[in-house]
């Protein structure tokens, strides 16, 4: 029944329905609570999935008289209170969905020990406590961002060569970038944003051979930026490091092949020149490197990017003119252009901005405008 606009409560006599395996009620409006002895009537149920709606109150625990539950979907609801201790005992468990909900409490442990289990997404929740000091992931989507988690991240985190995406942006975790992350061979994703976090970025990360997005910003990181981080141009997408407390130059090591689409370092204490390499990244689409101490000359090599919609060279120690194009094409895609804050002379060539009128035209210069610096800056997996 889900895709639907049905309301009200869900009839208590579904749950009494001995047979049933599979009950799909999401993406309607239905309130209420679920029965507290939920699984009683329906031993043999496998997927139970009600995300976005409208219900409240605790979610039922009691889930050993539905030991074949495999998906349990509850996001995008009102549920309030912890996550049973029950749920971890259910060892056919594929899916937990349980994000954008008012959830408290800690995570119980048990639930990273179901080796069945393939994604967790508590995301959005009221969530608190720390994680287990050895975790051993054997899931591949671990995704717990925007909680009140505290503590260090496992020192010791360890996988099962399986986890693909670990997500615990916009928590309370400090310490350190664990050494042990090398561990996580088949990791494409790292979203870290927005903690507390300190201290370098671990030289173990150069070990990763799959990496496409890895999202650091809003921390306290410090130190050089591993030159290897250029090394990945042929995985990585996504590389956000803004709002720490990096110094030194940008890595060169940016290769042919390079797959890098969002490039955001502003906001740290970077200096030395822009690295030539970048032009090498021929899928670029935003760069941002504001408000850092680069100090060169106007990086014209841009402009043969054919898809670099957003380029922000503010407040750093830019100078001299900006030369004039030489060719019928300059920055073809190019829609936010900010030089502010800099030492920039002379006169600004028509040929940066002979693009704009195509914007211009269409109407929908605001919309494109903000579409294009919410990607860059909030990239999400």
């Amino acid at each position: 029944m889900n895709d639907n606009k049905l309301s009200c409560f869900i009839p208590s006599s579904i749950f009494n329905i001995s047979s049933l395996q599979l009950l799909f009620l999401n993406n309607n409006n239905f309130s209420g609570t679920l029965p507290s002895n939920m699984c009683l009537g329906v031993p043999l149920l496998k997927k139970f999935i009600i995300q976005r709606n409208r219900m409240q109150g605790r979610i039922p625990s009691n889930y050993s008289s539905c030991p074949q539950l495999q998906v349990l979907s509850l996001a995008v609801n009102n549920f309030t209170g912890s996550i049973p201790e029950d749920i971890g005992r259910l060892q056919w468990l594929q899916g937990l969905f349980l994000a954008e909900n008012s959830l408290t409490g800690s995570i119980p442990s048990s639930i990273f020990n179901i080796s069945t289990l393939q994604v967790m997404n508590s995301w959005s929740n009221g969530l608190s406590g720390t994680l287990p000091h050895d975790m051993c992931l054997r899931l591949p989507i671990l995704q717990l961002g925007y909680n009140n988690l505290t503590g260090s991240i496992p020192q010791d985190i360890r996988s099962s060569n399986t986890l693909v995406t670990l997500d615990f942006e916009d928590n309370q975790f400090t310490g350190t970038i664990p050494s042990s992350i090398e561990n996580l061979w088949s990791l494409t994703s790292l979203v870290l944003q927005s903690n507390m976090l300190t201290g370098l970025v671990p030289a173990s990360i150069c070990n990763f051979s799959s990496i496409e997005i890895l999202i650091l910003p809003n921390n306290r990181l410090e130190g050089t930026l591993p030159n290897c981080l250029g090394n990945f141009s042929e995985t990585l997408a996504v590389l956000a490091l803004s709002k720490n407390r990096f110094h030194g130059p940008i890595p060169t090591t940016f290769t042919t092949g390079c797959e890098l689409k969002y490039l955001s370092l502003c906001y740290n204490q970077l200096g030395g020149t822009l690295p030539r390499s970048l032009a090498s990244c021929t899928q670029l689409q935003a760069l941002d490197i504001g408000y850092n101490g680069i100090q060169d000359s106007f990086p014209i090599w841009l402009e043969t990017l054919p898809k670099l919609g957003v380029l922000s060279l503010s407040s750093n120690r830019f100078h001299g003119t900006i030369p004039d194009s030489e060719r019928n094409i300059s920055f073809p895609s190019l829609r936010v252009f900010d030089i502010s804050k800099n030492d920039f002379t002379s006169y600004l060539p028509i040929t940066c901005l002979k693009h704009f009128g195509e914007l211009w035209d269409t109407g929908r210069e605001s919309q494109l405008y903000f579409d294009l610096i919410y990607t860059a800056t909030n990239y999400k997996v």
